[in-house]
């Protein structure tokens, strides 16, 4: 999450004062673009490929050329979730990339359709957000910010729940 404060620092600082409107000003710009090249750098040494190479490419693109919410938006939807998917169905199906692509295709559909009540939950959830959000505050005060204040909180559950489908992983590998 360095890329937009490297690529649009004073975008990324008004999304930060919407949380946190007593942030201040914006730190210098000067150490998140080394920082960004240096875990763009380690990632590609830890995890040497074609695939990550054209990966990390893309996300460069996509965070340098569209506004931070776009692109932190963006990257959850299109890289993010996919890879949880990808690890999941390779975890319970025991998949390896050398398997047969129709494999994979059927193991992710297969969790794509289990999700699909979970997912409509969600997004029935998110719909009545804004409207609550907006009805507490007074007229002209912005919920942006509680808004992705509260997003940030869920990043706990998915963090413990990523945890405990590893832990279980390594288990059955024992």
């Amino acid at each position: 999450m360095l890329a937009p404060f490297a690529f649009h620092l004073n975008d990324t600082w008004s999304v930060i004062l919407l949380m946190a409107p007593n942030a201040g000003l914006p730190p210098a710009s000067f150490p998140f673009l080394p920082a960004l090249l240096m875990a763009a750098l380690v990632n590609l040494l830890c995890r040497p490929s074609i695939h990550q190479s054209i990966e990390i490419t893309l996300l460069f693109l996509l965070f340098y050329f569209t506004p931070p919410l776009l692109s932190v938006g963006t990257y959850f939807v299109a890289f993010h979730a996919w890879r949880h998917l990808f690890r999941l169905s390779a975890l319970r199906d025991q998949l390896t990339p050398l398997q047969p692509l129709d494999r994979w295709i059927h193991s992710l559909l297969r969790l794509l359709l289990l999700s699909i009540p979970l997912t409509l939950a969600s997004l029935a959830f998110l719909r009545w957000i804004p409207p609550f959000l907006a009805s507490s505050f007074p007229k002209g005060q912005n919920w942006v910010g509680p808004y992705l204040v509260l997003l940030a909180v869920l990043t706990l559950p998915h963090a413990i729940l990523v945890g405990w489908v590893d832990k279980m992983a390594k288990k059955r590998q024992i």
